[in-house]
């Protein structure tokens, strides 16, 4: 497998390179607005599916059970993360619309063939969707999701709230990269 040159914010975090307070003010944007936030949980859920099934832990199981899980570990992570800090005080924060993310996560898991072939074929030789960071799968796949299967919002919108999106997770080429995928994608359907 190929190395990948994109770092993700973890790593970024662990080296002491992104202070906690610059983490939460990446984040904020997101938090306070109800399509956004529920976009974050929406890669964030796409995230958590590839560790499932890279742990071999989905298998033998419906997408309906898998994207109940998912739902309810992303509502738990939510209430406890982003719904109050650590001392308790409530934070501005929107609550998720858990019907249209269970919704989405659930065709997404049935759609991701589809989903992955259209992200396949604007990827450059040597890279394939399996060998890209995880966090940059899942916000590509999200993104395509709405692209192909959400026709209320237009495409440069949804080009723009995960270009947006992927600069809460990282600083460098990262961003670039999601936006022209996103953007040849969008223009190709």
């Amino acid at each position: 497998m190929q190395q990948n040159p994109f770092r993700s914010l973890k790593q970024q975090v662990e080296k002491q390179e992104l202070p906690a307070e610059e983490m939460r003010a990446r984040f904020e944007t997101f938090i306070t607005n109800r399509k956004r936030v529920t976009r974050l949980a929406f890669v964030q859920s796409l995230f958590l599916y590839q560790q499932l099934k890279d742990n071999g832990e989905i298998e033998g199981k419906t997408p309906q059970t898998i994207g109940r899980y998912i739902l309810s570990t992303m509502v738990y992570f939510y209430k406890a993360i982003f719904y109050a800090d650590r001392y308790g005080t409530t934070r501005k924060t929107q609550k998720l619309d858990e019907k249209f993310l269970h919704s989405v996560i659930q065709n997404t898991i049935e759609s991701m063939p589809a989903i992955d072939t259209t992200i396949q074929r604007f990827l450059k030789t040597p890279w394939k969707i399996e060998t890209l960071d995880n966090t940059v799968a899942a916000i590509l796949r999200a993104g395509t999701y709405e692209l192909l299967f959400n026709a209320k919002v237009e495409s440069k919108i949804v080009t723009s709230e995960y270009t947006n999106l992927t600069h809460a997770f990282f600083d460098g080429p990262e961003i670039g990269f999601v936006n022209a995928i996103l953007d040849k994608i969008s223009h190709n359907l």
